[in-house]
């Protein structure tokens, strides 16, 4: 069902930012650095996703929700000690 949703519209529920947008924000921006530092891309299989974490992210709100160093901290950890590293 959220497939049909997210296909009509830009947002999971419409043309408006909503709570289930903004719950589903830090999945989103993670993937999105993940793929931005890997090439791990984890919604390439889903199109439909990725135009809704594309429209998501180009508000800019992902950056302002964490503090100015999370992208670097969030690598290092993540991308430098998992599989995702290989």
């Amino acid at each position: 069902m959220s497939c049909l949703i997210i296909a009509d519209h830009t947002y999971f529920n419409g043309e408006q930012l909503s709570r289930v947008d903004i719950a589903w924000l830090p999945l989103l921006y993670r993937s999105h650095l993940i793929e931005k530092h890997s090439k791990i891309d984890f919604l390439a299989q889903y199109p439909k996703v990725k135009a809704w974490q594309k429209a998501i992210l180009s508000l800019g709100i992902a950056e302002k929700s964490v503090s100015s160093d999370f992208e670097q901290v969030f690598t290092d950890f993540y991308l430098s000690t998992s599989y995702l590293a290989k």
